[in-house]
């Protein structure tokens, strides 16, 4: 039993005072808390998308199956899959109290550059000066270097 909406009550008719949506009504939902989630670099499980549109929508019947197979769906599509031209999430299957869920989870990458700088001072030394890369954080071991077309060549 969910402590946010009870279970449909007999037959998956929709509780008293609740309606089924459509399904591109449904889909649309979904869709947006997808955005909200993905914009917002959050972890997340289809049960959580459920539970978050159940608690938004409390005049109507949000059933877990729909949502959890629209979910694989569009992430699949659009951050995770071979799909997908982004990859800005990864996805991996985690215990849970209640069992096992495919877990989303952005996917952060360290960009770091070797590229080199000139100040006007130097232009007349042979030497120039390392630009200081930025850092950014990578928990998931993703990294992109940008390197010189004369590095690329060696």
């Amino acid at each position: 039993m969910n402590a946010l909406v009870p279970q449909t009550p007999n037959n998956n008719q929709p509780a008293a005072g609740r309606r089924t949506p459509s399904v591109p009504e449904l889909y649309a939902l979904i869709d947006l808390e997808l955005g909200r989630l993905t914009n917002g670099k959050e972890e997340f499980t289809a049960y959580g998308v459920t539970l978050n549109l159940r608690h938004a929508n409390p005049g109507l019947e949000i059933v877990h199956n729909d949502v959890r197979d629209r979910v694989h769906h569009m992430m699949e599509i659009l951050h995770v899959g071979p799909l997908s031209s982004t990859q800005s999430y990864g996805s991996q299957m985690r215990s849970y109290p209640d069992g096992d869920a495919e877990t989303y989870f952005p996917i952060l990458f360290t960009v770091t550059s070797t590229a080199t700088a000139v100040t006007p001072a130097q232009k007349q030394s042979s030497a120039p000066a390392p630009v200081q890369p930025r850092l950014l954080p990578a928990p998931n071991d993703r990294r992109i270097v940008w390197t010189t077309k004369e590095e690329d060549d060696q």
